[in-house]
């Protein structure tokens, strides 16, 4: 992700309620967001599609063209078949 400034999510209409989304940035010079998703997990903790499922939802709307989630595992992810 380049370029890019932290905003609040009143913006957005994400306020007062947990869609998924933790945080969201402005994407510099284009009309779009990246939805961060953070989680507290321990290092041994393998994260499932049901751990970010509310995040993907909440993340696939038009204002977003960019996901980020930051983990505390030691575990890459990885895909489900």
């Amino acid at each position: 992700m380049h370029g890019c400034t932290i905003t609040g999510a009143a913006k957005l209409g994400l306020v007062g309620r947990d869609t998924g989304i933790d945080a969201v940035a402005k994407i510099r010079g284009e009309d779009s967001y990246c939805a961060i998703q953070c989680k507290f997990y321990s290092e041994n903790h393998r994260i499932q599609k049901s751990d970010i499922d509310s995040f993907f939802t909440a993340s696939g709307k038009k204002h977003f063209s960019q996901r980020l989630i930051i983990d505390t595992t030691n575990r890459s992810m990885e895909r489900q078949r």
